[in-house]
């Protein structure tokens, strides 16, 4: 089966960017959100962290979550320059205890006019808000992830020990417009 190349950079990618984003899970909030007293948004924000896109923030976070700092990627290869936003939230349990949790969103500017075939075969489809998302649930080690394709941009909403009802609600604050 074909995949398309700029889709299996971006999908490569986000693995190794998630991996290293909760490698260095423990690092604070930058000293310029909090000098500015930042907290969760009450609503969704749109925030520019200094790249070709701007990062849309949820409106609904699961409980008990601190935000990290959000992280900008350019990634470039033969299909092109792939922009990522990835912004996550972890619990105060140290990383090694299992009922730690974590949330990682992450947003690249695919438009997602070839998708992973085989991945969504993976994948079971839903509806949220009259939206097609596609739900991929772990095997033993990976989180629960929920991804779409909306307004040219694609969204991939990851969770480790957070419930999918929890998902659905912070996914479906994506889609809102």
């Amino acid at each position: 089966m074909r995949i398309n190349v700029k889709w299996g950079i971006a999908f490569l990618a986000c693995v190794f960017i998630t991996a290293a984003f909760f490698v260095i899970k423990d690092m604070p909030i930058s000293a310029d959100e909090k000098e500015a007293g930042v907290e969760e948004p009450a609503d969704k924000q749109l925030v520019d962290v200094g790249g070709d896109l701007l990062a849309k923030l949820p409106s609904f976070i699961p409980e008990g979550l601190t935000k990290l700092e959000t992280q900008y990627n350019d990634l470039s290869a033969a299909a092109g320059t792939l922009h990522v936003i990835q912004t996550g939230w972890v619990d105060d349990r140290p990383a090694a205890d299992p009922k730690h949790k974590q949330l990682l969103i992450t947003q690249s500017d695919d438009d997602g006019a070839n998708k992973p075939v085989e991945l969504l075969h993976e994948a079971e489809k839903i509806m949220i808000d009259d939206m097609e998302v596609w739900v991929l649930y772990p095997d033993l080690t990976d989180p629960t992830q929920i991804f779409f394709w909306k307004e040219k941009q694609y969204y991939n909403v990851r969770g480790l020990n957070i419930p999918l009802e929890e998902l659905i609600k912070v996914a479906s604050s994506l889609i809102q417009p």
